[in-house]
């Protein structure tokens, strides 16, 4: 299965939240939805979430979505645990099927002081359906599920062309992790896609987590 770029978007285009999204409402059916978060170093990302066209944001989402300091930087990147252990149990699971979250730093200043994570508290898949990460100038990429119910596979491409730069198809039950290093600190403001998806036709639980690495 092929994990897609989405498309560059105006910050401007966004709706930027600064209170806690709580409610239990969706927002607009297709609408792009964006927040802010720091880091301890004062570093500044930008979170943004597509949802499918057919349905909205759900403000869960939100709290998925976190800035990690170079204090904790070796739990995070270590991945030597399944991540199943690492998040709490959220009640219902949230459908990310067909989600597009996209990182943008809004300020930094070096190379890996502050850490951008995904974390997937207890979500669905459905069937065939995947959900993706984009992010500019990213450093490394790290990309992990763990299924508790039926199967998910990771994988990172990077660029346009999609290339793939790892990949993850382990059976049912079994944790799934790659990564993608840009050895030069991504001086040329590459992209990469981190993806999770469902290779099969029944719903898929998991949790998990996508990290990311900026680039100065």
């Amino acid at each position: 299965m092929t994990v897609r770029r989405s498309s560059l978007l105006s910050l401007g285009a966004f709706l930027l939240l600064t209170t806690s999204a709580m409610a239990a409402e969706e927002f607009a059916r297709g609408m792009p939805v964006a927040r802010e978060f720091s880091g301890q170093d004062g570093h500044r990302f930008v979170f943004t979430v597509t949802p499918p066209k057919d349905r909205g944001v759900d403000p869960r989402v939100f709290d998925f979505f976190e800035v990690s300091s170079r204090a904790d930087k070796a739990v995070r990147l270590g991945a030597t645990r399944k991540v199943e252990g690492e998040v709490e149990d959220l009640g219902d699971p949230i459908d990310v099927s067909g989600y597009r979250i996209k990182i943008e730093a809004a300020a930094l200043a070096t190379c890996d002081d502050d850490l951008p994570i995904v974390k997937f508290k207890k979500v669905n898949l459905n069937g065939h359906k995947d959900v993706h990460v984009d992010v500019v100038g990213a450093a490394a990429m790290f990309a992990q599920a763990y299924p508790t119910k039926n199967d998910v596979d990771t994988a990172i491409t990077v660029g346009a062309s999609e290339t793939i730069c790892g990949i993850s198809e382990k059976p049912a039950g079994q944790f799934d992790l790659v990564d993608c290093v840009e050895t030069s600190c991504n001086a040329t403001n590459e992209f990469f896609t981190g993806g999770v998806f469902n290779p099969f036709s029944s719903q898929a639980t998991w949790v998990g987590a996508i990290t990311v690495v900026f680039a100065r």
